[in-house]
């Protein structure tokens, strides 16, 4: 019911003159919100697993997905009122759906920020540790400072700007 095809292009208007016009609706966004919630699981396990780039192949397919179910929550919010007239099962159907998808969301959210957090952590040991070589270590017998050692590798820093 929403083309999702040609997203820089404006979309056709969608016209809801009959009830099986929304249930269509509704049945299209149901859909996009459930093919969304298994990616969102299978990245989520992926995360877990600590397989990041393998949770990122499934990052062009969940981004399709997101725009859809944007561009159709973006109509049922301009036709709200006629589609509860028309349709109001499949709008209680698609309330309870979207309550749901937002608990997966949250929960995705949370995992991504323990890995992010974890990742970070783990810079920051490596940063740690590299910087403790490159410290000055004292003073020879002549008291000059001993010379440090350029052979290991510079220091590390965290962007936290993402």
């Amino acid at each position: 019911m929403i083309d999702n095809a040609a997203p820089e292009t404006a979309a056709a208007p969608v016209v809801i003159d009959t009830a099986a016009d929304a249930e269509a609706l509704c049945r299209d966004i149901e859909a996009t919100m459930t093919a969304l919630s298994e990616i969102i699981e299978q990245e989520s396990a992926l995360v877990r697993m600590a397989k990041i780039s393998d949770s990122a192949e499934l990052e062009e397919r969940k981004a399709d997905l997101a725009r859809h179910y944007v561009a159709g929550m973006k109509v049922v919010k301009a036709h709200r009122d006629r589609l509860k007239t028309l349709a109001p099962a499949a709008m209680e159907r698609l309330r309870d759906l979207n309550a749901t998808f937002h608990s997966e969301l949250q929960i995705n959210l949370a995992v991504l920020a323990t890995a992010k957090a974890v990742a970070e952590d783990i810079v920051r040991g490596v940063s740690e540790a590299v910087n403790r070589q490159n410290r000055v270590r004292g003073y020879s017998a002549d008291g000059r400072v001993q010379p440090r050692s350029y052979s290991s590798a510079g220091a590390i820093a965290i962007d936290r700007s993402t």
